[in-house]
């Protein structure tokens, strides 16, 4: 019986003196802080390019003609560049244009070429901007979004 209590004393010590040392170790070693801070998102800016109507042939080989109205929005994180775009906006527009009208309406609302058309824009309106503004050498347009594509016969 004396061994029995010895042991269930032992047993004690262990479990207090184990206890003891995680609360220790707990104290000791606090969670880290959070090293990076919550990042707001930037704003983001828009300009517009609306309602531009062109004149273009239905297809390669047909002698219809169709008016195709486009609008397209260039997002951007600079509200400068969104401010300065108004500046450009003829510039733009005509490029645009130009644009659609080596085009013909087959191949413009053809949805697979979509992607490539606001590549196409976004590579004109940062041109553009590049020239005229203050913006030689950057891009500070990110993306062209297609807003409105509408085809009438």
């Amino acid at each position: 019986m004396k061994k029995s209590i010895i042991a269930m004393i032992a047993g004690g010590v262990v479990l207090v003196v184990g206890a003891g040392g995680g609360a220790a170790y707990m104290l000791l070693h606090k969670a880290p802080a959070a090293t990076h801070a919550a990042v707001a998102p930037k704003p983001l800016y828009f300009a517009d390019m609306s309602g531009l109507v062109v004149s273009v042939p239905s297809d390669v080989n047909s002698g219809d003609q169709v008016y195709i109205q486009i609008s397209v929005q260039f997002s951007t994180y600079d509200q400068n560049a969104a401010t300065a775009f108004d500046s450009v906006s003829p510039i733009i527009k005509s490029q645009i244009i130009q644009f659609l009208m080596a085009k013909t309406a087959k191949d413009i609302m053809a949805p697979a070429n979509q992607p490539a058309m606001s590549g196409a824009f976004l590579k004109i309106v940062n041109d553009a901007m590049s020239k005229a503004g203050p913006y030689s050498g950057t891009s500070p347009f990110s993306a062209a979004y297609i807003t409105n594509l509408v085809e009438q016969n």
